[in-house]
């Protein structure tokens, strides 16, 4: 039974090198080919031939998409039920474009094009990095979509309602890291509960506000690779007599179990003279295989004029 699994798994894993670059040409492929009927479409004759076609297309197209979401509840099969789901999308982006097609005619062209895109990126983050990165992915491309359109409407209505939606959309994306904070590090996504550290986080230059968060998550029983902040702690001998301490790696690529990383790697400068470096390879730990090369300098105490000074002194 564990063979199969593991069979099946690799088999899946083999499937994303053909279903990410199938689905980047397929981008490419409708966002040309929307391109083309729209410029097609902007014109008397097009506008003619295709607008009664739309009005009777996003009817249709809503009916597909109706239907194929109650076959996906419906279905027991698990192959059925993915087909159902590609179909699902497709039908619901052909029914969108539909819509805005015979409400707008091509003054919104820029809103099809963004919405294939995002979808089918969307598509490739899902197949590469999975559940947890592929959420707070589509909450920020959520958000994006909701101002763009906010942005572009002169009725306040509209402006009032895009700016509650985003409000939601920030509160949500606050609650879930306040769960996954609350539950040490474990995020519950569609009911599964997975193991996380937080990787790396991104703050707006000038308000500092948080802008993503990426987790990155944590198989029992295996080590984690991240970086660990470094803190420097003593007073070295060698700034004693004028020489200036200089950190020169402020991270240091790390390996080991979870419930081992530290939240800093701390280094005792208070040995280190004048002109004297402490490498990578001159930390130890138990716990911790450092992947940084070894020969990668940490910190030093620089030689500057004082030091010079208090050297020359000291030799008279």
């Amino acid at each position: 039974m564990t063979k199969n699994k593991t069979a099946a798994k690799k088999t899946e894993d083999q499937s994303v090198v053909y279903k990410v670059p199938a689905a980047f040409a397929l981008m490419i492929v409708v966002v040309y080919a929307f391109w083309k009927l729209g410029g097609y479409y902007s014109t008397v004759e097009g506008f003619t031939a295709l607008y009664p076609m739309f009005c009777v297309q996003r009817y249709v197209f809503l009916t597909l998409t109706a239907a194929e979401l109650v076959l996906c509840v419906l279905l027991k099969s698990r192959l059925a039920r993915t087909i159902c789901r590609y179909w699902l999308a497709a039908f619901a982006l052909l029914c969108v474009s539909a819509w805005i097609l015979s409400i707008f005619w091509t003054g919104n062209m820029i809103a099809i094009y963004l919405m294939h895109a995002l979808v089918y990126c969307l598509y490739m983050v899902w197949q590469l990095y999975r559940s947890e990165f592929f959420t707070f992915s589509l909450v920020t491309a959520t958000a994006g979509v909701v101002f763009f359109l906010t942005a572009r409407t002169s009725y306040m209505a509209n402006r009032i309602g895009g700016s509650i939606l985003l409000a939601l959309i920030l509160i949500g994306t606050a609650l879930v890291v306040f769960l996954c904070a609350k539950n040490r590090g474990r995020l519950t996504i569609g009911g599964k509960t997975e193991k996380a550290v937080m990787r790396e986080v991104q703050f707006h230059p000038v308000r500092e506000e948080i802008l993503h968060i990426d987790f990155y998550r944590v198989q029992e029983g295996k080590p984690v690779a991240i970086s660990i902040p470094v803190r420097l702690t003593g007073n070295a001998e060698g700034v004693k007599v004028g020489g200036k301490l200089v950190l020169s790696t402020r991270k240091i690529f790390v390996s080991g179990p979870v419930d081992k990383l530290p939240d800093e790697i701390t280094v005792d400068v208070t040995t280190l003279g004048v002109g004297k470096t402490i490498f990578v390879g001159d930390l130890k730990s138990d716990d911790l295989k450092f992947l940084t090369p070894a020969t990668t300098a940490v910190c030093a105490v620089r030689v500057t004029r004082a030091s010079r000074g208090a050297a020359a002194e000291a030799a008279q």
